[in-house]
């Protein structure tokens, strides 16, 4: 009788500990799925940093070489000094666009680190729940093996 009991209480664990399994086996799925987003999104914005990155560079670029021709212009400036005001404010608009674009561009690079670190987090979170599902595997093969050897 003592015996059936402990098979019945055995069986009441199995059936618990099944059940956290299908449980924890639910949360890591989740976690996978928001993990899969994370990545995906992860790797749109680091596609756009770049792009950003580079197109900013070659603003840099522009933006020397926009210098150097004022120069130039400035030698000539008796016979071009309205072509020159005219470069000028095209180099003020374009260093008003590039430091919009640096400010955006930072904007980004902030975004991209908190993402990092959501990941971080998630990949965490992630080890620890399949720490705690090989645990609950574990658990639930010793009650199998109990109860097998209670019959």
């Amino acid at each position: 009788e003592e015996q059936g009991d402990n098979i019945s209480k055995l069986g009441t664990q199995l059936s618990e500990e099944k059940g956290k399994n299908a449980l924890l086996t639910e949360q890591i799925t989740a976690v996978k799925t928001s993990m899969s987003k994370l990545s995906s999104e992860y790797e749109i914005i680091t596609s756009v940093k770049n792009e950003l990155e580079l197109k900013c560079r070659m603003l840099e670029d522009n933006i020397g070489k926009s210098d150097k021709k004022v120069s130039e212009a400035q030698n000539l400036a008796e016979e071009r000094e309205e072509k020159l005001l005219a470069t000028k404010e095209d180099l003020n608009a374009a260093k008003e666009s590039l430091v919009d674009k640096e400010e955006k561009m930072r904007t980004l690079l902030a975004q991209i680190s908190c993402l990092e670190s959501e990941v971080s987090k998630m990949k965490d979170a992630y080890i620890a729940l399949e720490s705690n599902k090989i645990e609950q595997d574990s658990k639930y093969i010793t009650l199998q093996d109990s109860l097998h050897t209670a019959h």
